[in-house]
């Protein structure tokens, strides 16, 4: 996933649908995105590994 949001910095498709004015908008929203998601806990995971140590 982080190496597929990287890749949106170079994707001339993404900027020739967008625009030069929102496609880099666009790339810093699914960056933060993924940083989101990063330090994002999941119900599974607090539930597998509180249990488990």
């Amino acid at each position: 996933l982080g190496e597929a949001v990287a890749a949106l910095e170079s994707d001339e498709v993404i900027y020739d649908a967008l625009g030069d004015h929102v496609a880099p908008k666009f790339v810093e929203a699914k960056q933060q995105e993924f940083q989101d998601y990063l330090v994002d806990v999941s119900q599974w995971e607090l539930d597998r590994y509180l249990e488990t140590f």
